[in-house]
């Protein structure tokens, strides 16, 4: 899944070091593509900044014809600005990971781009946007990792309720 990795082009596997209070750590991973790449996860963010700005530095470097690549890529940035609570800056980029996922037509990721939107709404309190976004992530739930597809139809319970639409909140959960 897309879980906090952003993936690395080089070869390297093992502890990548510490750098600029970011604990890292690269380990192999295999494509359905047939290729292996390091895969890199930020663990700790001391330096906020920094990770943003050599996911932008990758992003802007990445290899065009590799859609998968730039999907995780703008999804570590998804995530950076969720945890952080930036929601404008994360709505953005939810909304940059849905181009980049419906070019690549990357399913899996289209998913993942409603759920982030979904949150950053409800996190800011915009309960219509988020349900629309939660149901779209749920009308994904097969193609949606396990934990994601329930979040969806809980968020989207959640979204109804909130709204005062008990009726479309018993529907959500099932």
């Amino acid at each position: 899944g897309l879980v906090g990795a952003a993936v690395q082009r080089s070869p390297e596997g093992g502890n990548a070091g510490r750098n600029g209070g970011i604990a890292v750590d690269a380990a192999r991973a295999d494509h359905a593509h047939g290729r292996g790449r390091a895969v890199l996860l930020v663990v700790g963010v001391q330096d906020e900044q920094h990770v943003e700005g050599t996911l932008e530095d990758r992003i802007r470097n990445h290899d065009s014809r590799d859609s998968y690549v730039l999907s995780r890529f703008v999804a570590g940035l998804v995530f950076i600005h969720l945890v952080s609570g930036d929601l404008p800056r994360a709505r953005a980029e939810a909304q940059r990971l849905q181009l980049v996922a419906s070019d690549g037509r990357i399913r899996n990721t289209e998913a993942w781009s409603s759920y982030m939107a979904a949150c950053a709404h409800l996190h800011a309190n915009e309960l219509a946007a988020a349900s629309r976004h939660f149901e779209a992530a749920a009308g994904q739930r097969y193609v949606l990792e396990t934990r994601p597809s329930i979040d969806a139809l809980a968020g989207l319970a959640l979204c109804h309720q909130l709204m005062r639409h008990p009726e479309e909140a018993a529907n959500a959960a099932g």
